[in-house]
């Protein structure tokens, strides 16, 4: 122990007195030589002593409320290390969630980083990252469905050499669960009536899969990156219903920060629809897109500017590449406004029809 606790009781009385004595001695001096009376009389010894007791009465005070927001704040900072500790270790275990191989276990560690994220409004940029991160690794739908099974195969030549070859066809079983599950609570945290809006964060979906997303009157107040994401999906029976295939949709979306990049992307889904999305940034990049889907529409999608900017914004399609007959919509007579543009390879845009 280190401070006053390492001393014996009686030498902290006897300082404690020591200090008490100099503190009411050096006020009955400095009231005296110090305090200007204007009476004949003076100031008696009395009123001297009465004047050093209140002295020191409210020194020791002062020094009491110093000695007390001391421990406030020592017991402050020791509640928040606890709190940090706390969500430290609740951090690490859903990570680890997300780690493990069984689909329950993943889907169960997207609740709980999400979770963690709405509680540590301080932390949630953190918390998305880990969720964007995983959406970035490697996937490939045709191995979905496949166990996470290994296979080792030994192949001996006739000169003696031996080769080994190892498959693992699919290391993360039913992964596109998880990854919609992720995109699912995304849209649901940065919907206008979001109880715990992601809208201002940053989302880095660089290079990520993304099958059967659906982010429709999601707002995106911060740096949004789709460089090379892939935009596909599976046929589902509420898909068939509505469109006939696997879908990509962003309609009523509103893009608001300095800069959204789709650039690069491949959007292979059936349909691919930005209906009434609102781009209010700065820039708008779909350079070097692929479009391979059946259809891709803005139908009365706005082109604007957000307050205070008053210049619109500036969306590119500067080598986009069109495949299988892909029709992109909705641009023959787009809602541009503040002087908002759409340009190819440095002219203007008005889609394929």
């Amino acid at each position: 122990m280190r401070g006053l606790a390492s001393w014996s009781l009686w030498a902290v009385l006897l300082g404690a007195l020591l200090l008490g004595t100099g503190a009411v001695w050096g006020a009955y001096v400095g009231v005296g030589e110090l305090v200007e009376v204007d009476t004949d009389a003076g100031i008696t010894p009395a009123q001297r002593i009465t004047a050093a007791f209140a002295v020191a009465t409210a020194a020791g005070v002062l020094v009491a409320l110093v000695v007390n927001l001391r421990k406030q704040d020592v017991s402050e900072q020791t509640t928040r290390r606890e709190f940090d500790a706390a969500f430290t270790d609740r951090f690490a275990s859903a990570a680890a969630q997300l780690g493990g191989a069984a689909p329950a276990e993943r889907i169960a560690g997207v609740y709980a980083m999400a979770a963690l994220a709405d509680e540590h409004p301080t932390r949630r940029q953190q918390c998305l990252d880990v969720l964007c991160g995983y959406l970035r690794l490697p996937f490939d739908p045709a191995t979905n469905h496949l166990a996470d099974t290994s296979t080792t195969i030994t192949q001996v030549f006739h000169d003696g050499r031996t080769v080994v070859h190892h498959e693992n066809p699919a290391s993360k079983p039913f992964d596109q669960q998880v990854r919609e599950t992720i995109t699912t609570v995304i849209r649901d945290h940065t919907q206008p009536d979001a109880h715990r809006s992601w809208s201002s964060l940053d989302y880095n979906l660089t290079g990520a899969h993304l099958t059967n997303l659906d982010l429709t009157k999601s707002r995106f107040a911060g740096h949004v990156d789709f460089y090379a994401a892939t935009f596909s999906g599976v046929e589902t029976s509420f898909a068939e219903t509505m469109f006939s295939g696997d879908h990509t949709w962003f309609d009523g979306a509103t893009f608001s920060a300095k800069t959204t990049l789709f650039n690069g992307a491949t959007f292979s889904g059936d349909h691919t629809l930005f209906d009434g999305a609102t781009f209010s940034g700065e820039i708008a990049l779909f350079d070097g897109a692929t479009f391979s889907g059946e259809t891709t529409r803005f139908d009365e999608a706005t082109f604007c500017a957000q307050p205070p900017r008053t210049t619109g914004v500036k969306v590119t399609f500067d080598g986009v590449k069109r495949e299988n007959d892909a029709t992109l919509s909705g641009l023959s007579a787009p809602r541009l406004q503040d002087g908002a543009t759409i340009t190819q390879d440095g002219k203007q845009f008005h889609g394929w029809e």
